[in-house]
């Protein structure tokens, strides 16, 4: 689970971005532009920004795949649950990767889906292709 973030830069909007997490003798504290609070925490617990991203979703799932039932609570508030939906093996000539389709919810209305390696690491979204197969199959 991070214990430090520090998201910087603009919104798909054109809106400034800046949000701060820190975890530090089991208080969690976050800040943003119209947000800010903290919480004691004993348990693990993943803080979710507001203005996410990839590398964020990449950490939610390892630490969902990490997780004993596969679920963790979230700050500021909240369950992620992670679902494990279908598993792939691609080929190109001799080379193999094993890709599985993960949908995770408690974040929306709808679960977030993506395809991520055997070591959690994001292969592809449902926003596009993060990298051409090929390219990662070596």
């Amino acid at each position: 689970m991070p214990e430090q973030l520090s998201i910087e830069g603009i919104s798909p909007f054109g809106a400034p971005v800046s949000e701060e997490f820190s975890l530090e003798n089991g208080v969690a504290r976050w800040k943003g532009s119209d947000e800010h609070g903290s919480a004691k925490t004993s348990e693990a617990q993943f803080y979710i920004p507001k203005n996410s991203t990839l590398a964020v979703q990449t950490q939610l799932v390892k630490a969902l795949i990490a997780d004993a039932d596969q679920n963790i609570d979230l700050l500021p508030q909240g369950k992620a649950r992670l679902h494990k939906l279908d598993k792939v093996t691609l080929q190109q000539g001799e080379k193999k990767k094993t890709v599985h389709l993960y949908g995770v919810s408690g974040l929306g209305f709808t679960p977030d889906l993506a395809w991520y390696d055997d070591n959690g690491d994001l292969f592809a979204s449902d926003e596009g292709v993060v990298r051409h197969p090929a390219q990662r199959l070596g």
